[in-house]
């Protein structure tokens, strides 16, 4: 319908990840305020009790994590280190490779909040690895050409200079 009246349309792609718009960056905020003994007991529990919320598994499975990098990709990862290499039959740590090479890449240890580093990488591997791509594909079947202002450089740059509570 709308490339019968149009051949370019806006979309809303790319504020979740600097403005904090998905749970994970709240769980980084909690645990970052929580003492990491009281966070691992607790995740302990999720393991004693049998929980099979994938959300909850992956959050006390990161949350006791002390390293930002290990943390996110236990963070973004659907299976374990174990599963993976079984799956795969492989070894090698790609998803650490490649959070990492982010992490150095946007001199993570300089922005003061685990929660600011979060944003700042998934805003560079997520978007651009998924979730654009996606909506690309999207409007290409519609013969639309989809433009994503909330990712103007100027924008992001701005919105990541300002502490994470005011996101």
């Amino acid at each position: 319908l709308a490339s019968e009246h149009v051949k370019v349309v806006l979309t809303g792609q790319g504020a979740d990840e600097p403005l904090g718009g998905y749970q994970r960056y709240q769980g980084e905020i909690v645990s970052a305020k929580i003492p990491r003994t009281l966070i691992k007991w607790a995740g302990n529990l999720v393991n004693v009790l049998g929980i099979k919320n994938e959300k909850i598994i992956r959050a006390s499975n990161s949350l006791g994590e002390k390293d930002d990098v290990k943390r996110f990709v236990k963070v973004y990862s659907i299976f374990n280190e174990a599963e993976i290499e079984k799956l795969l039959n492989i070894k090698e740590k790609k998803s650490y490779k490649a959070v990492n090479y982010y992490y150095q890449l946007l001199n993570c240890k300089k922005k003061k909040k685990s929660v600011e580093r979060m944003m700042a990488i998934d805003t560079r591997m997520n978007l651009s690895d998924d979730l654009l791509i996606y909506t690309d594909k999207i409007t290409m079947n519609f013969s639309l050409e989809c433009r994503v202002p909330l990712l103007d450089t100027e924008l992001i740059n701005f919105i990541e200079s300002l502490p994470s509570e005011f996101r």
